[in-house]
């Protein structure tokens, strides 16, 4: 008989890039799953590239998009497990954001809350905060919780919350 699997099955799915209010998203998520027994999903999503014309020059692309994204996501796994110690899990998949997010809440049954941080400047919170929070459709599927953490908080502040 195998041993039951101890890792939390609920997840926290945080989306991973280079910005400021991606780290307070991670933040945030890490807390929140050693608080609740879950697990932190690290996602990040590489946009298609527009060489079609250039094959070559596409995959050179693509491959160094893999690269950075490989990057980002071992160091946002290390970030995440120093606070939870909990090993998260990390995905990259291609396309446009609000899809391949979409797609991944229906496939993913585990997924129970999409974390995101608002961007903090005059320029709005961002085009995923927008997308997700200006559309009731954003996830046909399978609707699930969005969190927004405000970008003009602190990490201590979002611990404080989380």
């Amino acid at each position: 008989m195998a041993a039951p699997d101890a890792r939390p099955r609920r997840k926290l799915l945080v989306i991973v890039d280079d910005t400021p209010e991606s780290k307070l998203a991670q933040r945030y998520a890490a807390v929140r799953a050693k608080n609740a027994a879950a697990r932190v999903l690290l996602l990040h999503i590489i946009q298609p590239s527009h060489f079609e014309h250039w094959m070559a020059v596409e995959e050179t692309i693509r491959e160094e998009a893999r690269t950075a994204a490989k990057e980002l996501l071992d160091a946002a796994a290390q970030e995440v497990f120093a606070v939870s110690r909990i090993a998260p899990d990390h995905l990259v998949r291609e396309g446009a954001p609000r899809d391949v997010i979409g797609d991944l809440v229906a496939e993913d049954r585990e997924i129970m809350v999409l974390v995101l941080a608002a961007a903090d400047g005059k320029d709005g919170p961002g085009p995923l905060v927008s997308s997700f929070t200006s559309n009731p459709d954003a996830f046909r599927a399978r609707p699930i919780p969005v969190m927004v953490i405000p970008g003009c908080m602190t990490l201590e502040d979002v611990e404080e919350i989380a």
